[in-house]
């Protein structure tokens, strides 16, 4: 059997020769691809927002709905000393601004889609991931007030608990006198009425920010007072004649004495 050296020639792969230089541009070129690759700006991240936990979660409650101007009071239930425990005010852009998480937008949101995202970003600081985020309205209760001052309360409570929170008024003078009011104008609102009816302050129409005023009684005015001024000016000129009549009496005894 011959061997045939022709068809062994034939069957070989021939590749064209490659230079060094084209090697090297290659070389460059792929190089300084990869540089301005890893040197281009990450693209920033959307801001934070309660909506990313979706709605379909299992044990996902509705609850309030969260608003711009308004506020946000958290409880961890079973975990009092958590960083979250507290209220937080919502800006007018939507945001709150919360320990660790940080700037969050919360307009629109309900407490359900709240507390989950919030469950979930906390996982690994809290102890019990069961969050309570409620959404509350900024009300000022001045005048007469057992504890007059600036107060977070919940929208969906009766205007009567809302005065509880404050210890209620701080006497029976005035009760008639009930307001709120809006920056300088006062609302058509009968406090005293809502107080008596049950009916919640988002109901009533009381917005975040209104003010609860009972006016201050005046201690110079009434009968009480006129009574009170009256028996003391009376105690006084009490004891001025009775101081004089016993230093008449006696200058008589001393004289009595002193007749031969």
């Amino acid at each position: 059997m011959t061997f045939d050296a022709s068809a062994s020639r034939v069957g070989k792969a021939r590749f064209p020769r490659v230079s060094k230089t084209t090697v090297l541009l290659v070389l460059a070129v792929l190089t300084t691809s990869a540089t301005l690759r890893a040197q281009a700006p990450a693209t920033p991240a959307p801001a934070e927002t309660a909506s990313a936990a979706s709605a379909s979660d299992a044990g996902l409650r509705l609850g309030g709905t969260f608003k711009a101007n308004e506020g946000m009071m958290i409880l961890v239930p079973l975990d009092t000393a958590s960083v979250l425990n507290g209220s937080y005010p919502i800006d007018s852009a939507g945001f709150v601004n919360l320990p660790v998480v940080g700037r969050l937008f919360v307009h629109d949101q309900t407490s359900g889609q709240v507390e989950t995202f919030l469950g979930k970003r906390m996982s690994q600081y809290l102890r019990d991931t069961h969050v309570m985020a409620t959404p509350v309205v900024r009300l000022a209760m001045l005048g007469f007030w057992q504890r007059p001052g600036m107060h977070y309360v919940d929208p969906e409570l009766s205007v009567w608990d809302a005065c509880r929170v404050v210890g209620g008024p701080a006497g029976e003078v005035n009760i008639d006198e009930w307001r709120v009011m809006r920056g300088s104008r006062v609302l058509d609102i009968s406090l005293l009425d809502e107080f008596s009816k049950g009916t919640t302050v988002r109901n009533a129409g009381i917005r975040s920010g209104d003010l609860f005023i009972i006016p201050v009684p005046n201690p110079q005015s009434g009968f009480w007072y006129w009574f009170r001024e009256t028996l003391t000016v009376t105690a006084q000129i009490t004891g001025i004649v009775g101081t004089t009549l016993t230093a008449y009496i006696t200058y008589l005894v001393l004289e009595d004495r002193n007749d031969p």
